[in-house]
Parts: C-alpha cells; structure tokens; sequence
C-alpha cells in the first residue's frame, strides 16, 4: 500500500509541476516544456461563425482569428466567460490551430473544437476543472494535450496532422456540449425590384420581423420563411411580392421560389448569409369567353397556365366579369424546371354549350389549337369569340328575298345565313337535329362585313355561295362568290365577280 501511495504522489508531483512550468492564468494555454530554444509560431483560424461572451449575452462572431511569431515561452487565452486575467481570448467555436516549434522545427496542425458554452473555469461552470494546455516539448518533438476530467483524473493527446478534438469528448465531459446560443445571422429584406430601400416585413419562424433585420438561425436544421408584406406601390404601379432571392442559404428540395413560403437551413460557414423577397410590377389580366349571339356575355371557362405555380394548364371559370388575374406580372418570363422563357398561357375551348344551344370559337385573341403566350406590359384584356349554332343574332337571317338559303345534296342540308355582320354555312347530315358549321368554323368571307347570301349546288361534290361583303378600305362592296367541297367542308375556290360603289343592300343569286 505504500508503494502505491508513492506512485500516485509522485504521479500528481509530475503532473503540477508540469502545469507549472506554463506560467500565468488563463483557461486554454500553450507554452513549451524541455526547452531547446523556447520559441514557437501559433495560428489559430476558422472558416466557419465562432461566438464570444459581450455584455452577459452570446454573440457570433463572422471571423476569429489570431497569428502570433516568435512567441517565447508561452500564450494564454481566456475563455470567453471568464475574461479577467490573459492578454487575449480564446472564442467558442470549431478552430484549425497551427502550432510551429522554433529550433528545433516540427510542427502540428490539428482541429480543436470549443463549440460548449460550459467551457470555461469559473467556478459556476464546474464541470471543466482544470486548465486545457497544449504542450510543445521541444526536446522529444512532440505536441500534446493535457487537462483533467470532471473528477481530476489527467487526460492527454499525442497530437497528429489532421487530427480532429472536441473539447468535452478529450475531457470526457459526460453532459452534451451547451450549443443552444450558438446561432448564425441571417439577413431579411424585401426589396422592389431596381429599388434599394427597405419596407414592410417578413415572417421568420412565425415571427414578424421588419425587412432589414437580422434573425439568428441555428446552422443545419430546417427553417420557415414566408412573405408577410404582399403588395406596395411606387408612383401609381402596384408591386407584388414575386420571388425569393438568397445568398449562402439552401432552399429545402422542390422549393419554388415564387410561392410566398420558403423552408431551408444554413450552414455554419462564416460567409454573409441573407433572404430576399423581390416585389414585381403587376397589372390586371382579364379573360373572357364570348357570346356574341347570346348578349356577347362570357360563360364557362378558359384554361390558363401561370409559371410561378406549377406552370400547368387548369381550367377557370370565366364569369360576366371574365377570369380575372389582378396581379399579373410584368414582362414574366422566367425558368421553370429547365426549360426557358416561361410565361403566362392560355387556351380556348373549342366549343360551348350554354342555354341549350352549342357555341364553337371562331376567333378572338386566343383559340384552341395553340397557347397563347402573354408578355404584359400594361392592364390586359382578351376575349375568345363564340358562334352559336343555328343561332343569328339578325332576324333577317334567312329571309330569302328571292334569294336560296336551304338547298339539299345528296342527303345533306346546307344553310347560307348571315349573324354578327358575317356569312356562315352550316351543314346538317341527319336531316336537321344536328349541324356544323363550315370552313372549320370560320365565316365564309373574309371581311369586315358580309350579307346576303345565296347557296346553289354546283355539281355531285360542290356547293356555292355569293354574298355582299364590304370593303375594308372604303365604304363599297363586292359581290363574292366562294365554292366549297361538300366532303371536306372547305372553300376550294373563290373571287370577286361585281364592285359596287357603297354598301347598300344587294340581293345576288345563283
């Protein structure tokens, strides 16, 4: 029992008496022992955010670093909660320390993280006992570590290149790192495109916070932006939140960044970090369907295709008032999924059914076939135009005035008739319960006004028709005369065969 109560004096002889010869107070020291020359380099640097102890509150801090030459003897840190005797402090955070020994030369260069609020040696933070020490010893050429666990037993590490410590682990620390004030800065800003000024606010986490301020966010854990401030206006043009800039920050995967909400994290890289909610220009858009027989009132619906969603194509209802957008954007086209120059579209439907009666697009600023993209610029309107069947908005329609508007071929009932100032020709091929109307839909002249008609049989395989129709130039008219192929529906020839000098009524025959 003696000999071991010897031993363990002699051990704790040892091992103050080396703590000993790193003189002065401070919680992290590195110094030299078995001296040769007794001078040594240090660097201590990080590329991510550290924090600091200033005025009894945790504060990040973008870039913690510290470059000494020529040190002899020793250099003393104070940790950040217990600044009151070293020249210099050492902040909380995941730091890269480059230790160069002065004749004779070796060197380390290792990781050593102090990422726990609880470090420090103030008696109210006890579970860390006793002074970190990082040793040069200059006659073995040898860099370590040396401190105590929690109920003074000494711990050491032989230090490595690339070697990678965290305090609380090397001093078998058994509660967690405290890393809950460990927070990173992250600027939010609304801003109208062009414009440099703030206004309005966002919501950060589900708090308000005025654009311009600085949240701190924890690195690597998933947070929630969303736009709180939606419309402002400079002269007379409103500007609507658009989109969502950002620097140094991950957007959550799928995230589209024209919604109003955003999920992402940071990292802890020492890099500015900030969000943006761009504001755009936006104009009214209003889109119509088109009755022109039934009170030109627009009914049913369109289909409409906006990039900043899911850039697809849906239906909308398109009321009297129309399908109203109040807050289209200027000039939009933008980059979905790859693919450029996206911008707002829209499709007609081909044909309506209302009141009994079917309706079929003739016309208009949009139509069936083909999207129409949109490049606004100002407030907008546009109308898709429909045509009834069997329905004229002229009461005269078919009066014949010695004119023929019924001939039958082979089975099939042909119509002339004149609605919305044009000539149509239908086609029934049951006897009359349904019709079509001819020329894919179209009025058979060409504009800007037509009036009676009259149809006659060609041979087996055509119909013809002769018409008025205005000229577009001056106040007279033509009289037209159109064949057309009774198994295609279509218009294979046609000419002017008469001027007149005005737009009177005349009644040509065939």
């Amino acid at each position: 029992m003696k000999n071991i109560y010897l031993i363990i004096l002699t051990g704790l002889f040892f091992i103050n008496n080396l703590y000993s010869q790193i003189p002065g107070r401070g919680e992290f020291k590195v110094g030299i022992v078995n001296s040769v020359s007794n001078q040594f380099n240090l660097a201590i640097s990080t590329s991510e955010y550290s924090w600091d102890w200033i005025n009894n509150t945790v504060v990040s801090i973008k870039n913690y670093y510290r470059n000494y030459t020529d040190v002899i003897g020793s250099k003393n840190f104070d940790a950040p909660k217990d600044k009151n005797a070293a020249i210099d402090s050492i902040a909380w955070g995941k730091f890269s320390i480059t230790v160069e020994s002065i004749s004779p030369n070796f060197s380390r260069t290792f990781t050593l993280d102090l990422r726990d609020e609880n470090w420090s040696q103030e008696t109210t933070y006890s579970v860390y006992q006793k002074d970190t020490y990082l040793i040069i010893d200059q006659s073995s050429q040898i860099i370590y570590l040396k401190g105590s666990d929690p109920i003074g037993n000494v711990v050491t590490h032989t230090i490595s290149n690339g070697d990678i410590i965290n305090i609380w682990d090397f001093l078998q620390i058994e509660i967690p790192p405290d890393q809950s004030n460990f927070k990173i800065p992250l600027t939010l800003n609304n801003r109208v495109e062009n414009y440099s000024s703030d206004f309005g606010y966002l919501v950060s986490n589900n708090v308000n916070k005025n654009s311009g301020d600085t949240v701190n966010i924890y690195a690597n854990t998933q947070n929630n932006i969303m736009h709180g401030t939606s419309d402002t206006t400079i002269g007379s043009e409103r500007k609507y939140s658009f989109d969502w800039t950002y620097n140094n920050v991950v957007p959550s995967t799928g995230t589209n960044i024209y919604q109003a909400e955003m999920n992402y994290s940071i990292d802890q890289l020492s890099s500015d970090k900030s969000i943006t909610r761009n504001f755009r220009t936006i104009w009214p858009l209003t889109i119509k369907t088109n009755l022109n027989e039934y009170g030109s009132i627009s009914v049913d619906s369109i289909y409409f295709k906006d990039p900043t969603t899911d850039n697809q194509f849906h239906a909308y209802n398109s009321p009297s008032s129309g399908f109203v957008k109040n807050e289209a954007f200027d000039s939009l086209s933008i980059i979905v999924s790859n693919n450029p120059e996206q911008k707002y579209s829209v499709i007609a439907k081909s044909s309506i059914n209302y009141g009994g009666n079917k309706y079929c697009w003739y016309g208009g600023d949009f139509n069936p076939a083909n999207q129409t993209d949109l490049l606004l610029s100002s407030a907008t309107s546009l109308t898709a135009n429909y045509k009834g069947i069997q329905i004229s908005n002229n009461s005269n329609a078919i009066a014949n005035n010695s004119q023929r508007k019924f001939i039958n071929v082979a089975g099939s009932l042909f119509l002339a008739y004149e609605s919305l100032n044009r000539v149509w020709l239908e086609e029934s091929t049951d006897n009359g319960p349904t019709w079509i109307i001819l020329n894919n839909g179209q009025p058979i002249d060409d504009g800007p006004q037509a009036k009676s008609p009259s149809i006659d049989e060609v041979d087996p395989y055509n119909i013809a028709v002769v018409f008025q129709q205005k000229d577009a130039s001056d106040n007279g008219s033509t009289i037209n005369f159109v064949k057309l192929s009774i198994s295609s529906g279509q218009i294979t020839d046609k000419e002017s065969i008469a001027s007149m000098p005005d737009y009177s009524r005349m009644r040509p025959r065939l």
